[in-house]
């Protein structure tokens, strides 16, 4: 029996693109399909045969881009720098190939065998979104599967594709950008701080230009997203739409956590108290009666009590304002301003759970809650 032949791939793509259920469906594995942050931090890898072929499937962190030095960008850059996959098969939301695209575009700068995925073609149906397959092969260079992964739509051409890759049988011509245009070499090269500044840019610009020419919308109403950032996104109501979204969570917070901390405060003053007259009539001594319930007890009573209805109240609020869309939505509006001080209007979020949480805040609480408390 002849010895199969191994073909190593990597899975790339942004968060939420349907990356891991490529992978579960072409291994058999059944890898957690979750969308929280950091899911897929480091390199899953999953194994399956295709004809004479034994190959390594590796999924790769979801990412946006290969010029970041956060830790998900890091590990699956090197894995393609380094490792030298046989093929890299790139996953592209097809009802958002813009934002997906120039990710795409700088794996085409790293190597020449990739090949495009486009995914949740389904969706995009429903929403009246279609991608000119054969015009983006031809100004990508780029084979394209078009796939609706987790109904099975276009596994077996997937598979078919990647058979032909590995046999030689499909050759892959990128067509990278056209850096001479983009910025003129100089005799130091490409490696200017202008050019590094703005390289960005120019995957962002032809992304743009690449789908101009290959996606079609239809002339409908204005979907519900698209309705909902023309408000919250908009400068004029965005930003005092978010103060009042994050004032009423902190105000719900605030005020629904009162009752429950004093329910428990009080029931745990009534537990106390039946503690430390068990305890006397055991004659236990003083010391350690005082350790149990003054120490002890009394701790643990003030920090479920305090703490414990506030974070039962906030972090479900904020999965409800995530699961809407208006989370990301906040971070956008305030991108600008963290850039400034060299962050990310993702940490504004971060700065937000922080004044929740905050150890002023949780005092007054206690201090609410040990006066209404009967003592024990």
């Amino acid at each position: 029996m002849a010895e199969q032949k191994r073909l190593c791939i990597a899975l790339a793509g942004n968060p939420n693109t349907g990356k891991s259920t490529v992978f579960n469906a072409l291994t058999g594995l059944k890898q957690h399909t979750g969308n929280w942050s950091g899911k897929t931090v480091g390199n899953a890898v999953g194994r399956f045969s295709l004809e004479e072929w034994e190959v390594e499937l590796y999924d790769l962190p979801g990412i946006y881009s290969l010029f970041s030095d956060c830790a998900e960008e890091c590990a699956a850059k090197d894995f393609i720098c380094y490792e030298n996959p046989d093929i890299v098969i790139v996953i592209l939301d097809a009802t958002s190939l813009e934002r997906n695209l120039p990710l795409g575009l700088q794996i085409m700068e790293l190597t020449d065998t990739v090949i495009f995925c486009l995914n949740l073609t389904d969706e995009a149906k429903k929403k009246g979104i279609s991608v000119e397959k054969e015009r983006l092969e031809e100004l990508t260079g780029i084979p394209v599967v078009e796939m609706a992964a987790r109904q099975g739509i276009g596994l077996a051409e997937l598979k078919e594709l990647l058979l032909e890759v590995a046999e030689g049988r499909r050759q892959i011509r990128p067509k990278g950008l056209d850096w001479d245009a983009f910025a003129p070499k100089t005799e130091e090269g490409y490696q200017t701080a202008e050019f590094k500044t703005n390289r960005s840019l120019a995957f962002l610009e032809r992304s743009k230009e690449i789908c101009a020419e290959v996606v079609r919308k239809k002339e409908e109403r204005d979907s519900y997203t698209e309705r909902i950032d023309k408000i919250i996104l908009s400068p004029k109501t965005g930003i005092p739409i978010m103060l009042l979204l994050l004032g009423g969570v902190f105000w719900i917070t605030v005020a629904g956590a009162n009752v429950p901390s004093d329910f428990l405060m009080q029931w745990f003053s009534q537990c106390g108290e039946v503690m430390r007259r068990g305890l006397v009539s055991l004659e236990t001594p003083l010391w350690l009666e005082s350790l149990l319930v003054d120490g002890v007890w009394l701790t643990v009573s003030w920090v479920v009590a305090v703490m414990l209805p506030p974070m039962a109240i906030f972090f479900p609020l904020f999965t409800l304002l995530e699961d809407f869309g208006l989370l990301p939505r906040i971070a956008f509006n305030l991108d600008g301003l963290f850039q400034k001080a060299g962050a990310h209007g993702k940490q504004a979020l971060t700065m937000w759970v922080g004044v929740y949480l905050d150890a002023e805040r949780f005092c007054t609480n206690l201090v609410k809650s040990m006066d209404s408390a009967v003592p024990f």
